[in-house]
């Protein structure tokens, strides 16, 4: 409650201060990136460790954008892939299936 009063008070202070009227693209997305380090991260204390592996991917497809013309949705695939793999690891070891050669 606490974290999404300060949430709230900062959205405030953004719309009334700033912008003093509501937008549509007030919010770049930070939320979904938010959501995608935490469950890096596994609500874990790797979570600084996730949040410069989600950076650089993001920075990285900036980069890549600029220098040879590649969309900037390349960082949303790899980070949807990333988000799968993790979530795919997670389930087989709590279901405990082991794959045998």
């Amino acid at each position: 409650m606490i974290s999404g009063g300060l949430a709230a008070c900062a959205g405030v202070t953004e719309v009334a201060g700033t912008k003093e009227y509501l937008t549509l693209d007030i919010s770049p997305g930070f939320g979904y990136t938010g959501i995608a380090v935490a469950m890096l991260a596994g609500l874990n204390l790797c979570v600084i460790v996730a949040a410069l592996f989600i950076a650089g991917i993001y920075n990285g497809a900036d980069s890549m954008s600029r220098a040879m013309d590649v969309s900037n949705y390349i960082a949303d695939v790899i980070t949807a892939a990333s988000l799968l793999m993790v979530m795919l690891a997670v389930m087989l070891t709590r279901m405990r299936i082991r794959f045998t050669a």
